[in-house]
């Protein structure tokens, strides 16, 4: 195709092209084509450009495959859209030069050219770009391609080849040409007719065209596309179907089980045939990628001008809000209701997410029938929250579903209930925890006046969700009491071996762990392991496996971290994460939990650049996903502060240290171990430092805050009393310093009577010994 040629050409010489013309004259199908031939020479991105915004979030999301956090650039600059933008696109070309690899970036239907430009900005010359646009941009210093239209004698030529079996005159060529003028799609339309349609020419085209011109002015619709209204009117019922129901779906992509569900054809020929119909008269698109990706892509003229079409016949005369319930209803059979486990269903709810979100588009301005409008909402707001990790957006969708289900349901109701819990879990997941304990509280009293019986597996799971926010919150004994509630109910409900209660020995475990009950921590997560084991025994449902499997070994690995047996933790914890990136790519939270348990792994071990590289990867993954203050970011600015402070870097530790405690502050009221962990690092920065009274001041803060978590024996208590000994030690108070250790010491034996040889008492016991050393010579 000449065009390609000079596509190629032009980008070879200098970089970048812009493609300009005006609607419907190819300028999609040219750079797509040209983007397809060149897969497997280069990596080619699509970057949607109609808005400023659509531009930033089409490069944000290549940041994000790129493994860029540019979150902290989004909040400094973000007010100021093209320097964001320009800044952004640096670490992006950065990243790519540093990679080595060709690429292509195909900036499609852009509209702004201060904008472009801020893209151009830092481009390295091996980043190849395809600009398309309406306008004809001003930028004199890269090649372009005009697309406008055909020139008279190019729309003779494609007139002549498209119609070669239907004699026509010269005369009827160029009154064609004068009706519908020369921009190619329009003239693929005619020609598509003119060529499908039985025993019609030239000359009855054009009396078809001007008569529909003359019907137009009489009725209500508008004449959007002429040329399109005549395609439309040929169709059979079935065919018009197809573009009815196109008008409410993505024009980018509707996939052929959808349309294979609503025209009720299963035979996949006679699909195939009529499409090809509707493909020969230029209406649609076949999209035929791979087998898990055919469809019809519709051009978004021709579905404005279905949404004004007046001549639809049969089932595809039905109103708009008819059409948009019978979407809605297919959509919410077709479309899966996705969970935590990366697994089928999040395959089949790719296929049709963006096809039901223009659906709910619609949906909502034709207030179709509330409980499935409140259904859908909620599975698209579980697939945006589990499977594209937009919290965001799932927190829009959970709020549209419980306003609903508000309305819907005046009392109690098990649908509203689960419209709580889902608002709790977005809640939770955006580290807003205090939140998401509102929401869970109210789903727990609304399901305990459901069901009469305490047994019932959503009380269960409601115990669970309050166990688990508790911890979050650092309200360990708390969140033991709802855990152990909860495995009573399901040990009720299962008898054998059941998902639920791998679950709730995970939990028991985690929270022991955090209790310093470490023995009891490793004997329910082992429990859990064996359970897992049994229930997967010839069973090829891999992904739950995994995942559940992975979680696990996550948690065997943070007992034997507490046990101080780090050859063990790192062995679960490498093999945690090797099952998490089969499971998920990109960004993933539980690929950054496990990226941040492998560093902190390192850092105990002395290996600290390499403690450093996996921390880092940790804190970009979980600011890509959390754009406010989340616990998790928090963890991993605690842990780089220690890392840095092993490495001597004591500014840059610091700095760490303190935009933990801050955010932790933020996140947190009252009493909190987190917190408390933060003045602890704080503290003994400061003690490197030699500034011992700045020292005992953090760590006689982080004392009192554990004092008041924890009754009894507990490690962090321990720890901390270990710690101010130290500081008194080095301000000069050595009986103090003494009655810190000997307590410590006290503790520590009373959490490891079976393990006298552990490190926490050997260190503690050396503190003692070297201090009465120095009482001796005193004397």
């Amino acid at each position: 195709m000449k065009e390609q040629q000079e596509l190629r050409q032009k980008l070879r010489k200098e970089g970048v092209c812009v493609v300009y013309g005006h609607g419907g004259v190819g300028k999609s199908t040219l750079v797509a084509g040209y983007g397809h031939n060149q897969k497997g020479r280069q990596a080619v991105w699509w970057m949607p450009a109609e808005t400023i915004e659509k531009l930033m979030v089409s490069y944000e999301k290549l940041a994000t495959e790129l493994g860029i956090n540019y979150q902290p650039l989004a909040q400094e600059l973000k007010k100021d859209n093209t320097k964001y933008l320009a800044e952004l696109t640096r670490k992006i070309y950065n990243t790519l030069e540093d990679s080595g690899q060709s690429t292509l970036l195909i900036l499609d239907n852009t509209t702004n050219p201060e904008v472009l430009r801020a893209c151009l900005l830092h481009r390295p010359k091996f980043v190849q770009m395809i600009i398309t646009t309406r306008d004809n941009i001003d930028f004199k210093d890269y090649g372009q391609i005009k697309l406008d239209s055909f020139t008279r004698e190019e729309g003779i030529a494609y007139i002549k080849k498209k119609l070669q079996d239907i004699r026509s005159s010269e005369k009827d060529i160029d009154d064609l040409i004068n009706m519908v003028g020369l921009i190619p799609q329009k003239l693929a339309l005619a020609t598509g007719y003119i060529s499908e349609i039985k025993f019609v020419n030239i000359e009855r085209y054009l009396s078809k065209r001007k008569a529909l011109e003359k019907r137009g002015k009489r009725r209500e619709g508008k004449l959007i596309l002429p040329e399109a209204d005549l395609g439309l009117n040929t169709l059979d019922i079935s065919c018009q179907l197809v573009m009815r129901y196109g008008a409410y779906l993505d024009p980018d992509f509707i996939p052929l089980s959808l349309l294979s569900a609503l025209l009720r054809i299963k035979d996949e020929e006679k699909l195939t045939t009529l499409l090809t119909r509707l493909e020969k008269l230029s209406l649609i698109t076949i999209v035929n990628n791979d087998s898990s990706k055919q469809g019809i892509r519709i051009h978004r003229e021709v579905q404005a001008a279905c949404r004004e079409y007046q001549g639809w016949k049969g089932r595809a005369k039905q109103s708009k809000q008819v059409l948009v319930l019978m979407l809605l209803k297919l959509l919410n059979e077709l479309m899966p209701n996705v969970t935590e486990v990366p697994d089928g269903t999040w395959d089949r709810a790719k296929l049709y997410a963006t096809n039901a979100a223009y659906v709910l588009v619609s949906a909502t301005e034709e207030e179709v029938m509330q409980i499935l409008l409140a259904d859908m909402m909620s599975r698209m707001g579980k697939y945006s929250e589990e499977v594209s990790r937009n919290y965001k957006e799932a927190l829009a969708y959970h709020r549209q579903a419980l306003n609903l289900s508000t309305k819907l349901y005046s009392r109690n109701h098990p649908n509203l209930a689960n419209a709580l819990n889902n608002m709790g879990s977005v809640y939770k997941k955006l580290g807003q925890y205090q939140k998401a304990l509102k929401y869970y509280q109210q789903v727990l009293k609304m399901r305990r006046a459901l069901y009469t019986s305490d047994h019932h597996s959503d009380l269960a799971h409601s115990l669970s969700s309050l166990g688990s926010i508790h911890q979050d919150l650092g309200h360990y004994q708390e969140a033991l009491n709802y855990f152990e509630q909860a495995i009573v109910i399901s040990k009720t409900l299962y008898t054998g071996n059941h998902l639920d209660l791998v679950r709730c020995l995970n939990n028991l475990g985690v929270v022991c762990g955090r209790l310093g009950r470490n023995k009891e921590a490793l004997e329910y997560h082992q429990q859990a392991r064996e359970m897992l084991k049994a229930l997967y025994v010839g069973n090829h449902t891999y992904e739950a496996h995994t995942f559940y499997k992975a979680h696990t070994f996550n948690n065997i690995g943070n007992v034997y971290y507490n046990l101080s047996q780090h050859q063990e933790v790192l062995k679960y914890h490498q093999k945690a994460l090797k099952m998490r990136q089969t499971l998920y790519t990109g960004n993933d939270p539980y690929i950054a939990l496990a990226l941040c348990n492998l560093g902190i792994d390192y850092q105990a071990l002395g290996k600290y650049q390499e403690a450093l590289k996996y921390l880092q990867g940790a804190l970009e993954m979980w600011q890509a996903l959390y754009t406010d203050n989340h616990h998790y970011i928090a963890l991993a600015l605690c842990n780089l502060g220690i890392a840095y402070q092993a490495l001597g870097k004591y500014e840059e530790s610091l700095k760490y240290h303190q935009q933990a405690l801050e955010m932790r502050r933020a996140l947190y009221t009252g009493d909190n171990s987190y917190i408390a962990d933060s003045l602890n690092a704080l503290g003994k920065l400061h003690q490197e430092l030699k500034k011992y009274e700045e020292a005992f001041k953090y760590h006689q803060q982080a004392f009192k805050i554990y004092q008041a978590l924890y009754t009894g024996t507990h490690p962090d208590l321990a720890t901390s009393l270990n710690e101010l000994g130290m500081v008194y030690k080095d301000l000069g108070n050595l009986q103090k310093a003494l009655e810190c250790y000997t307590n410590a010491l006290k503790m520590f034996e009373a959490l490891y009577l079976d393990r006298p040889e552990h490190l926490d008492i050997q260190k503690v016991k050396g503190n003692i010994e070297k201090l009465e050393e120095e009482l001796r010579k005193m004397k």
